[in-house]
This record gives structure tokens, sequence and C-alpha cells, in this order.
């Protein structure tokens, strides 16, 4: 499912860039800010399988208007504010045309970094302070898009009710421990 998500993003990307004249020749460089080392690496590491495959179906495919697709990939490791800024700054050093990632920051570094420039930034993290600076500043963050659900929206028993849905559907747990359990208190 996820890597269905970052296809998604990186698809809409593509669209966005293809009508852009300021993309025209050359591959296309997207910057992927991701958490591949530290507490959150292994979803890190999902996202960058997942963005890898899409774009090396993309680039089989002919890439997109006939131009290769490029990823830099830099690790925001544990997500501060000051990892993000330090990935982004090189990003944007490099020349991307966009960037997307599933979830990469800790507060709203990557909407005010990336915001300032006139690239689009795609990112799937289910943050409603993102929203929430993007909503108050449409004009100065229109290149900001949010590609999942805020968190609000899931309701304040998400995690009971995500939980609850093996149980409901008919399946039975292999043994006596529920997911909720072996997830314990860092799941919060």
């Amino acid at each position: 499912m996820k890597q269905f998500y970052l296809f998604a993003t990186i698809l809409m990307v593509f669209s966005m860039l293809s009508v852009n004249s300021t993309f025209a020749g050359g591959e296309i460089l997207i910057g992927a800010p991701v958490p591949l080392t530290g507490d959150y690496a292994t979803d890190g590491v999902e996202m960058k399988e997942g963005i890898e495959l899409a774009v090396s179906e993309i680039n089989a495919a002919g890439g997109l208007l006939g131009r290769k697709v490029k990823v830099i990939f830099g690790d925001v490791s544990d997500m501060s504010g000051e990892n993000v800024k330090s990935v982004g700054e090189r990003m944007l050093g490099a020349g991307v045309n966009a960037v997307v990632s599933g979830y990469c920051a800790t507060d709203t570094t990557p909407v005010t970094l990336f915001g300032a420039t006139n690239i689009p930034y795609i990112d799937a993290a289910i943050r409603d302070d993102f929203a929430e600076l993007v909503a108050k500043n449409r004009k100065k963050y229109n290149n900001i898009f949010q590609a999942s659900y805020v968190a609000s929206a899931w309701g304040d028993n998400t995690y009971k009710n995500l939980f609850a849905i093996p149980a409901k559907g008919g399946w039975k747990a292999s043994n006596n421990k529920s997911s909720s359990d072996s997830l314990g208190s860092s799941c919060i």
C-alpha cells in the first residue's frame, strides 16, 4: 500500500513537471528526504524502495515525456528540523525539480524550506500542522501538497480502531499477542 501512495505521489509530481517549461530537456531530478537511519529507518527504507520501484518502472516505459527520472535520496535520520534543513538545502543545491517524501520531519521545516522555492513538494505525512500552515498561507505555499489525510481526520481512536479491524474481519491471531501489544507505547 505504501508503494502505491508513493507511486501515485511521484506520478502527480511528474504531471506537474510536464506542464512547466523550466523542465525542458535533460533528466528530471527528484529529491527524496527520507529517514534511512535511526528510529524511523524501517519506514524510510520502504519509502526509498517504493520510490525506486516507481522510477524504475517509469524509466523502463521511456521516462516522462522521453526524459529519464533520477532520484537523490537524503537521510533525515531523526527527522529533526536541523537534519531536514541540511538535507533539503543539499537537494536544492543539486538542482532538484521537485521533492517527494512519505514523511520526513517532526516539525514544519519542509513546508517553510521548500515553500520558499518554486518547486513542488509533496509529502504523505498525516500532519495537521502542515495543512494548517499551508491553509493560512496559500499564496506563499502554493507549491506544497499533502498526499494523505491529516491525523485529525482519522479521529481520536485511530489506533484502537485500526487494531480492531482484523478481529472485525474474522482474522484470528496465531498467538495470544495482539497487534497493539507488540507495538507498545511507541505506537502512539
